[in-house]
């Protein structure tokens, strides 16, 4: 269970801002193509459970238009298809791949850049857990597998063009992301095209994966529960004697009881439970499982230390 945040900027640069303003619906435009990228970033990377919020405080400044912005994470991080377990992973490490903070390596934004967001050709694997990906009529370029694979998720590629937008008004020339007063990243007019090819003729689906319906399974386990959430939407973690895993509580009379403030959870309590559990493969190829605990059938509080001073 994660609850994160990073700052980010984001600047819009052009003769056309020289007073400082920017039209509003252009602006709302690109604000949700925003929060729409680093949603789209977020599940691509992280998994369904997580949720991101971009809270934003605008500013004005001579000859742009500046808004600084906050991203906040929260839900069960899943490691990525693309990481291995114990990997960093979190708001901060979002950012950097999308292009919003400083990265050693180029975000999706830079390969954006370099491939002029075509549809890559080939891709070999390094030793170094890096990917060099080849696309025709552009030099090589090596990224990690998490920016390849935002550049390849289809809301990526809309939340991009939704944000730069305001790139087709005269005398706006480029969005940039800002870390202080660097520039990390800059997407210019230029590259619209480019950007906006790539979301309106996505990928066919007859090169994509059939996606599969999820199988679903029912069992009774006995688990421990290792952390605890306050809302009935997050998922709690459990340990079932091999496995960590994470799961929502649905089960309604256990809930209500928790509500009322007849029972409780702490840490160390063990559970037997009916659990549900649900796998399936996404458009992408990429196998998706989600387990559910849709009865609590006993629940043992793990003994405590009394009072010394009782």
């Amino acid at each position: 269970m994660t609850d994160q945040s990073a700052e980010g900027k984001i600047r819009f640069a052009g003769p056309a801002l020289a007073e400082g303003a920017m039209d509003a619906r252009d602006f709302a435009s690109a604000v949700v193509g925003l929060a729409d990228l680093v949603e789209a970033s977020a599940v691509t990377l992280y998994g369904t459970e997580v949720r991101s919020r971009v809270m934003l405080n605008s500013g004005f400044k001579r000859g742009s238009f500046i808004a600084d912005f906050e991203v906040q994470i929260d839900g069960a991080l899943q490691v990525s298809a693309f990481q291995t377990e114990g990997e960093s992973t979190g708001a901060p490490e979002l950012l950097q791949a999308i292009g919003v903070q400083p990265s050693t390596t180029p975000s999706v934004v830079g390969l954006n850049r370099a491939l002029k967001s075509r549809q890559p050709e080939e891709r070999t694997e390094l030793d170094d857990g890096m990917v060099e990906v080849r696309a025709e009529g552009c030099d090589p370029v090596v990224v990690s597998r998490d920016v390849l694979a935002l550049y390849e998720a289809d809301g990526v590629k809309r939340a991009l063009y939704s944000m730069t937008k305001p790139l087709e008004r005269d005398g706006v020339t480029e969005v940039q992301f800002r870390h202080g007063r660097s520039v990390v990243e800059r997407i210019q007019s230029k590259e619209l095209p480019h950007l906006e090819a790539a979301a309106k003729h996505l990928r066919k689906s007859a090169n994509r994966p059939s996606p599969e319906p999820p199988t679903e399974s029912e069992d009774v386990i006995t688990v421990d529960l290792l952390q605890g959430v306050f809302s009935e939407r997050e998922s709690f973690r459990f340990f079932d004697g091999e496995n960590k895993f994470y799961a929502r509580i649905t089960d309604q009379e256990w809930w209500e009881r928790i509500h009322h403030g007849l029972d409780g959870y702490f840490e160390g309590d063990r559970m037997k439970v009916t659990i549900v559990s649900r796998q399936g493969v996404d458009g992408r190829g990429r196998l998706l499982r989600e387990q559910e605990v849709v009865k609590v059938l006993r629940h043992q509080h793990r003994p405590r230390q009394g009072d010394l001073f009782a």
